[in-house]
């Protein structure tokens, strides 16, 4: 992968210097639509052209870039929001194991107030 990250645009970017040395006073003429450019230098159209490209390429990166960390912070409260619905889950059973052992402690209570009652009835 290295080859296409470094080594491929590093042959292009030397064969483009080459390429404008050799060029370096040739004059172009452009025509886009109604207008027309006289003697514009080959060096500023390709400098031109390379800005650009460069612009649209790092834009695209930059609109991924946005979207991977929009993902991540949407990721982020999602899991927030379900490790706050598990917390108030256990909660919520620590609650009902909190009322169930004090509701068997005053039945056992009652038990045994009842059977003191009883004890004291008797005599």
């Amino acid at each position: 992968m290295w080859i296409f990250r470094y080594f491929l645009p590093g042959i292009f970017a030397v064969a483009l210097g080459i390429f404008v040395a050799q060029n370096i006073n040739q004059a172009v003429t452009i025509h886009f639509l109604f207008w027309r450019f006289y003697d514009i230098p080959l060096v500023l159209i390709i400098a031109v052209s390379f800005v650009i490209g460069f612009f649209i390429r790092y834009y695209a990166v930059f609109v991924r870039w946005l979207d991977r960390k929009r993902l991540e912070r949407a990721t982020q409260r999602i899991m927030e929001a379900h490790k706050a619905e598990e917390d108030l889950k256990v909660n919520k059973n620590y609650s009902k194991e909190i009322e169930e052992a004090a509701e068997e402690r005053m039945k056992e209570r009652m038990a045994e107030e009842e059977k003191k009652r009883g004890t004291e009835e008797e005599k």
